[in-house]
């Protein structure tokens, strides 16, 4: 990953945990993250290289426990915004149209995806 490909509240994950970013420092290509999940849920590291960093990928876990609404097997609603599930990535539309605005793989490309094309910044808030 890039400094380019991450803004603040995206997750990430950092040694097999789930983490929200929390500081972006492009000229030294560090991090600073908070772990989300488990005993040390809430700790800071700082520093972290962003080499070492891995995207987190989106899960229907992940969405259902963010307050997405689960229709049939492999469709999910937020807010405006419908999600289907390939085998290997999930295509994002904009509820009742019938084309693809993105294929996305990962959390954070879910919430880029919302804040840009419509507005909705989505704060993950558990898992």
């Amino acid at each position: 990953m890039k400094a380019t490909d991450l803004a603040i509240y995206d997750w990430v994950t950092y040694q097999d945990k789930l983490c929200v970013v929390y500081e972006i420092d492009a000229i030294n290509n560090t991090l600073t993250l908070e772990i989300s999940m488990g005993e040390e849920r809430g700790k800071r590291l700082y520093n972290i290289p962003i080499a070492d960093v891995k995207p987190a990928p989106l899960t229907e876990e992940i969405l259902v426990s963010n307050g997405a609404r689960k229709e049939g097997n492999y469709t999910f609603f937020i807010s405006d915004w419908m999600l289907d599930k390939y085998a290997t990535f999930w295509n994002v539309f904009l509820s009742g149209h019938t084309y693809s605005i993105k294929q996305i793989k990962y959390v954070h490309e879910l919430q880029h995806c919302l804040a840009f094309a419509g507005g909705v910044r989505v704060v993950l808030q558990s898992f």
